[in-house]
């Protein structure tokens, strides 16, 4: 896939325009978001297991799975300074 020559070029660039700083964060910003992606590709295979579910129910439960990481850690970043 593309996205990590996206995530590169999209460092890279910060990196030029606005200095070390910001990439840092980005980066950081970056690898919570793999996170919660991949809590959402294990909620993807979890769920698909059971029998007998509409995809909807599939996909509404895997997109709660993500929000809640997605944003439990960007709380937890911003809580923490670790996003700053």
């Amino acid at each position: 896939g593309a996205a990590p020559s996206v995530a590169l070029t999209t460092l890279g660039l910060a990196y030029a325009r606005q200095g070390p700083g910001v990439v840092a964060t980005l980066g950081r910003s970056m690898m919570l978001g793999a996170v919660a992606f991949y809590v959402y590709g294990a909620a993807c295979a979890a769920i698909t297991k059971r029998e007998h579910w509409p995809e909807w129910i599939i996909a509404a439960g895997s997109w709660v799975a993500w929000f809640a990481v997605a944003f439990g850690l960007w709380g937890a970043g911003e809580i923490t300074g670790v996003l700053r």
